[in-house]
């Protein structure tokens, strides 16, 4: 069975999700060469909104399905290539990440980079990076990192509202300030429901497992 009859026949979720990940990659190929070509995403902004051709995409899921083919007599197994980490190491790489995007679309999360460096700033070894920053530079992966070693704290759920409130209550004050000097200013409800750090402060009080400390 052909690679391209196999992408056909895949289940409607799994090929959304192939075609979301094969999206993302071709993205993230286009950012990279975006000097060469105007047409191509200039800031990591219009990455969100460029999309490829179809056929890059295919191309892309083509390429994914090959390299997963069983190998032949003689050639190297399917998971030469691969990249061995203990469970430390894959901790300091989460760690890297951040939290979870689970409330933005696949194809517009953050990604990580493992790599190997023979010279790197902490010596050889495996190397991570957040893609979308690489500014920020990278980190050794060597599964020493003091989190790693730190156990869950449970928060005190009342002194995480209080201080929501009390932040909630700073852009009231702000508000009203400016209300007075005579100037124009968003309701505090608006503020609120566009405020990153309290969206985060929110999801974390609805979905987040807490316990009174």
């Amino acid at each position: 069975m052909s690679n391209d009859k196999r992408l056909h026949q895949a289940s409607p979720s799994t090929a959304s999700h192939t075609d979301a990940w094969a999206i993302k990659l071709a993205r993230e190929s286009a950012f990279a060469h975006s000097n060469e070509h105007a047409y191509l995403p200039q800031t990591r902004a219009d990455t969100k909104s460029w999309q490829p051709h179809e056929w890059v995409v295919a191309a892309i899921q083509v390429a994914a399905l090959g390299a997963h083919q069983p190998a032949a007599h003689g050639e190297q197994p399917y998971n030469a290539t691969g990249i061995s980490l203990t469970a430390c190491q894959l901790h300091e790489a989460l760690l890297m990440a951040g939290a979870p995007e689970l409330d933005v679309p696949f194809e517009d999360r953050g990604l990580v980079r493992i790599f190997w460096m023979d010279v790197g700033h902490s010596g050889p070894g495996l190397y991570c990076e957040c893609v979308d920053a690489e500014e920020e530079g990278c980190i050794l992966l060597d599964g020493t990192a003091p989190a790693t070693r730190q156990p869950a704290q449970a928060v005190n759920i009342a002194a995480f509202k209080a201080l929501y409130r009390a932040y909630v209550r700073l852009l009231e004050s702000g508000r009203d300030r400016i209300i007075e000097l005579g100037g124009t200013c968003d309701p505090v409800d608006v503020m609120e429901a566009n405020d990153v750090d309290l969206l985060a402060a929110r999801r974390a009080l609805e979905g987040q497992v807490v316990g009174n400390g």
